[in-house]
């Protein structure tokens, strides 16, 4: 658990600010430890499943509780993340599919706006609407975020969503 807290106290440290991927490694790690230890029992298949899940939260307690957002990087990297994951899961893409997506996106997103612009809307908008947009705007190709086309397309895919509950 001390790779965890040294890795969370780098993160409160911003002219030494810590990665998603190196916390990512020290929440697994640190799982690894547990469950070899017989302290901590993983069911899940994929315990790096569970340290991302895991990074994701701390993250964004992090942010809530600490300061009022994490570094732009790591808001940025953690929201390319969760849209993939979303993407994966709401549009049956590949990981790699949905990483392109995810990226590509974020990249047309920083085309006219700093990159604390980029993760404030990021934050804000939540990984469900990025991957939205990445979907709509990278991956079909069909338009830009938020013009009348997208709006349209999002209203039928909220359509979908609600009938199926």
């Amino acid at each position: 658990m001390f790779s965890v807290l040294r890795a969370l106290h780098g993160l409160t440290m911003l002219e030494n600010p810590v990665s998603r991927a190196e916390l990512l490694n020290a929440l697994l790690a640190e799982l690894v430890k547990l469950e070899n230890s017989s302290d901590l029992v993983i069911t899940h298949p994929a315990p790096s499943f569970v340290a991302d899940q895991l990074c994701s939260a701390v993250i964004q307690w992090w942010g809530k509780e600490f300061l009022d957002e994490p570094p732009s990087e790591v808001v940025i990297e953690n929201g390319i993340v969760d849209a993939s994951r979303h993407l994966q899961e709401l549009f049956e893409l590949s990981e790699a599919e949905a990483r392109s997506a995810s990226v590509s996106f974020v990249g047309q997103l920083s085309r006219d706006r700093t990159r604390n612009e980029v993760a404030i809307l990021i934050s804000h908008q939540g990984p469900r609407e990025i991957a939205h947009g990445a979907y709509y705007c990278n991956y079909l190709a069909l338009g830009s975020y938020y013009d009348e086309g997208y709006l349209n397309w999002r209203a039928g895919i909220q359509a979908k969503l609600r009938s199926a509950y």
